[in-house]
């Protein structure tokens, strides 16, 4: 199955969350592509394919990036969309990925089984936030009704759906209904979800969690939109582990699904 991974990377503190988040992409079998804000060092790029805004593989035409070329947590989205698109234009899935989320080894594999679990399902989630809605009762993958999305740490798109979602007009709509400059414009979760129901999308979560929030022990300041720790809401439900065993962990779903 051909994948087009990317990696949306905010400047931090430290690079610590990254690479850990690429290490975790690489054991889990994907390659990724870093697109990386200003302020990521150079570096970076020695070790992983990246991209350093503001350049870009075609430019979305909404995007308007600061003075200091930073595109920020909407426009860089929807510029990393845009760029996966042209760099593997016959993709089977896109991913979107942010780089605070450490995936699970096993998580690849597992997905591809499960793809697409309906014909209107257009986004996948693999991180599963610790809300009432991701809560089940047991392994499942469900229909996620909510507006809005809570994370979009690992997001997995149908190829018809992500181009609707950059091309169709809806990103420039949204951009300019933000009371900011674009680069400050946040909330890429509640517009994504938002922008499913719009255009008739749906969107399934699986739950417990593939993706670890990640954040450091004992630090409140990591997140790069000044959220805090990644804990209470903001944490993932029941991650499964770095090395879970998905076949077990999700048996007796997966054996309903693939009879």
């Amino acid at each position: 199955m051909n994948w087009a991974l990317g990696v949306m990377a905010a400047p931090r503190k430290d690079l610590q969350g990254l690479q850990k988040c690429l290490n975790a992409i690489e054991a889990a079998g994907w390659t990724a592509t870093v697109f990386a804000e200003p302020g990521i060092p150079a570096e970076i790029g020695d070790q992983w394919q990246t991209i350093f805004r503001p350049q870009t593989c075609i430019r979305h035409p909404d995007i308007v990036p600061a003075d200091n070329g930073r595109f920020g947590n909407v426009q860089n989205w929807v510029q990393t969309a845009a760029d996966l698109l042209e760099m593997d234009e016959a993709a089977d899935a896109y991913a979107t990925v942010e780089d605070d989320a450490v995936v699970c080894k096993g998580a690849k594999s597992f997905i591809e089984r499960l793809l697409w679990p309906s014909d209107r399902c257009g986004a996948i989630t693999i991180y599963a936030a610790n809300i009432p809605d991701c809560r089940k009762h047991y392994p499942q993958m469900f229909l996620h009704r909510r507006h809005g999305i809570m994370g979009t740490l690992f997001m997995i798109w149908r190829p018809e759906c992500l181009r609707q979602i950059v091309w169709g007009g809806g990103a420039e709509a949204h951009l300019q209904t933000v009371r900011c400059h674009p680069s400050d414009a946040r909330a890429v979760d509640s517009w994504l979800g938002n922008e499913l129901n719009r255009i008739g999308w749906e969107m399934w979560t699986v739950t417990p969690s593939l993706v670890h929030h990640w954040h450091p022990l004992g630090r409140s300041a990591y997140s790069a939109l000044g959220h805090g720790p990644a804990t209470g809401k903001r944490q993932a439900y029941r991650f499964v582990g770095a090395d879970a065993n998905l076949d077990q962990v999700f048996g007796k779903y997966l054996r309903q699904v693939n009879r």
